[in-house]
């Protein structure tokens, strides 16, 4: 029999938790840790919850317009936003105008085909409803900074002024340049509409449905002539130029003033401003807008006329339906196709500040419905008054100061007249259109 084995006095017999070995540091620190308590963790989580909760309560507080109405009141930002305004189609053309003042009888004419049009048939419209975000370029709860960013040229903001708020456009930002060329407005030595992050919703100046669109000698012209003073404002603004030095037959859009029915420029009159009498401002930027029905696929080409360099636009086009606009919004697909082109041969363009538009190839597509509207930039310029404000053509935004004016230029009081600019501590939040 085997005898048992020896043991030393006093040690622990075989087997006993006295003789299992020490524990290793990470056993060691769990058995230090006290046992946990099950409902801690659903505490922790509905705290942040809560607290998620709360922010976002308070974050949709600083947007009006959901709950809280926001109403645009004025006419400085028409015609992009609206106050009360009042409406009427021409009886002649079935053009719609929108205007922010009932007109006296016989004042109304016609943005389209400058006919007079009855005052009875004025109807009132309701007022824009907007949103105003307060919290999109400064959020700070319970005095935390959370969100902090600069406005972008072409924001819409809400300005503090006393207990009212005004809406403006921002054109300028810090460190920008803007400067007065003539009286136009420029930033960082560019035209204002080109440095804008997203374009401005242009004015229509003219529109027509093209009925005639095979050539004839009635509507053919071989430039500028007497005849264009006997514009008819129904049938002949499109006119036919006869081919010069092999380039292509054109179809030449004619302007002329809707206040004396003479050939001029396009300025910047303001459909909206029925009511208002001042000295109007030629307009360099021109576009067109054509919607039509293509049943022979071909080219078009379009000219625009530029005080710096007029161009042309070659489109190509299948059959069917298209809309296309010249030059395109920046953010169009098109903008790959819409470029400016040569035209075959050395043909001057038919285009000069009178005539600023005008397309070749229309009657090759053999379309069945051309409709053309001439657009004009929004532009801004200088007024008299602001003068006094300009002791040099040129300021230089410091740091923390925004330079704002109204689409509506001609009514819109705005930071021409105070070139230094407002601070970014006045600007109350971002205006969007609803």
């Amino acid at each position: 029999m085997p005898s048992p084995s020896p043991t030393t006095p006093g040690a622990a017999p075989p087997g006993s938790p006295a003789s299992r070995p020490p524990p290793s540091g990470r056993e060691a620190l769990l058995a230090q840790q006290p046992p946990r308590r099950p409902g801690l963790t659903k505490r922790v989580l509905v705290i942040l919850v809560l607290v998620v909760l709360a922010l976002a309560g308070h974050r949709a507080a600083q947007v009006d317009g959901w709950l809280r109405p926001a109403v645009i009141t004025g006419p400085s930002m028409q015609p992009t936003l609206w106050g009360p305004s009042y409406a009427a189609t021409c009886p002649g053309c079935a053009a719609g105008q929108r205007f922010h003042a009932s007109p006296t009888p016989g004042t109304l004419r016609c943005w389209n085909c400058g006919a007079r049009q009855p005052t009875t048939t004025v109807r009132p419209l309701p007022a824009d409803h907007v949103i105003l975000d307060r919290a999109a370029y400064r959020w700070a709860p319970l005095g935390v900074e959370l969100v902090r960013q600069n406005p972008r040229r072409g924001d819409l903001v809400a300005i503090g002024n006393g207990d009212s708020l005004r809406v403006k456009r921002v054109l300028g930002i810090p460190g920008d340049r803007i400067s007065v060329q003539g009286n136009q407005l420029r930033i960082n030595g560019h035209p204002v509409p080109t440095v804008l992050a997203e374009p401005v919703e242009p004015i229509p100046v003219h529109r027509q449905t093209i009925r005639e669109l095979a050539p004839s000698d009635r509507r053919s012209t071989t430039g500028a002539s007497s005849r264009d003073k006997t514009i008819d404002p129904a049938s002949d603004r499109w006119r036919y130029r006869d081919p010069v030095d092999g380039g292509p037959r054109w179809l030449v859009y004619h302007h002329y003033s809707l206040h004396d029915r003479r050939p001029d420029v396009i300025r910047d009159d303001y459909p909206c401003n029925v009511t208002s009498v001042r000295r109007l401002n030629p307009v360099p930027r021109i576009g067109l807008d054509l919607t039509l029905r293509v049943v022979q696929p071909g080219t078009l080409r379009i000219a625009l006329w530029s005080p710096e360099a007029s161009q042309v636009y070659q489109v190509p086009l299948s059959a069917g339906m298209h809309h296309v606009r010249v030059p395109p919004p920046a953010a169009s697909a098109e903008n790959k196709i819409l470029v400016p082109s040569p035209i075959p041969g050395n043909a001057p363009l038919p285009v000069d500040a009178q005539h600023p538009v005008a397309i070749a190839g229309l009657a090759e597509l053999q379309p069945d419905h051309v409709r053309a509207t001439v657009l004009r930039g929004l532009h801004w310029f200088l007024r008299r008054s602001d003068r006094g404000s300009w002791p040099e053509d040129e300021r230089i935004l410091s740091a923390g100061r925004y330079f704002v004016a109204g689409d509506n230029q001609p009514l819109s009081e705005d930071s021409r007249s105070a070139p230094e600019g407002i601070p970014f501590e006045q600007i109350v939040g971002r205006v969007v259109a609803r």
